[in-house]
């Protein structure tokens, strides 16, 4: 039997969206709309492929909307928008939230257009017009899980953990690429790119725990699914995770789990 999991260190809710609208548009310098106006619960975003459009919002400064960048903003903040030069290529999405949303309101964000974005966008768009409410349902989800690969991909203003989110990630991915041997606070600083010290608290800022902690909860949730699902004993498991003795993986299972893995062991049915 083989098998591989994928475990979220902190789980997160995924938005409730509702889409409404989608027009694709490729609009020119005749292209000039007013003021919306209601309704006063929905949201629009603007996603520009390429060209240039400029937003007027209501009491706050033009906008200026150019390839690769998107805005998201209250629909009654609209005051105008338009194409002031030969072209602009945009996509405009109209949806109520049911929660919060994943990215910021009213704030020009620049994210690179890539071919998998573009092949979501049309299946998008080709849902919303089909009649029933299963197309309508998976159209809100597309844009949904749109929305939560921009915010993936949107990084804002730097910090410690945005600027090393890359190398942290290479360290993750090779804990469980590991999980079985000792993982050494050099080999993984060299993996991450940055001095030991610089790693350590990189990485705890990340993830509010030690790359030796982190690693070694990996370790020990990979061996508890072992214990559920394999037929093997609690020597062959701590062999297999690279402890010493079974003594040193069950006083450390005990100490994560709060009981010892021969307890665990019998749940398994």
């Amino acid at each position: 039997m083989w098998y591989d999991v994928s475990r979220a260190s902190s789980p997160q809710p995924a938005a409730s969206l509702t889409l409404l609208t989608l027009y694709e548009v490729r609009a020119d310098a005749s292209y000039d709309v007013p003021h919306l106006g209601s309704p006063q619960n929905s949201f629009i975003a603007i996603r520009t492929l390429n060209g240039k459009g400029i937003l007027d919002p209501e009491q706050t400064e033009p906008v200026q909307l150019t390839g690769g960048t998107l805005l998201i903003i209250s629909r009654n903040k609209i005051k105008r928008f338009r194409c002031p030069g030969k072209s602009w290529h945009f996509w405009w999405f109209e949806f109520h939230s049911n929660t919060g949303l994943p990215l910021p309101v009213q704030l020009l964000m620049r994210l690179a257009v890539g071919r998998s974005e573009i092949s979501e966008l049309k299946a998008c768009f080709s849902d919303l017009r089909q009649n029933g409410s299963r197309f309508q349902t998976l159209a809100s989800s597309r844009f949904t899980l749109l929305m939560h690969h921009w915010a993936a991909e949107w990084s804002g203003e730097p910090t410690p953990q945005t600027r090393h989110q890359a190398a942290i990630q290479r360290v993750v991915q090779l804990m469980h690429s590991r999980l079985n041997t000792h993982l050494g606070l050099p080999e993984m600083a060299r993996t991450a790119g940055l001095s030991e010290r610089r790693f350590r608290q990189v990485f705890a800022q990340s993830t509010g725990k030690s790359p030796k902690r982190f690693h070694e909860e990996l370790r020990l949730r990979k061996a508890a699914d072992h214990l559920r699902f394999h037929s093997g004993n609690v020597s062959e498991i701590a062999d297999e995770f690279g402890y010493s003795s079974p003594f040193h993986f069950s006083k450390a299972f005990r100490n994560f789990f709060g009981i010892p893995p021969l307890r665990y062991l019998g749940r398994r049915t």
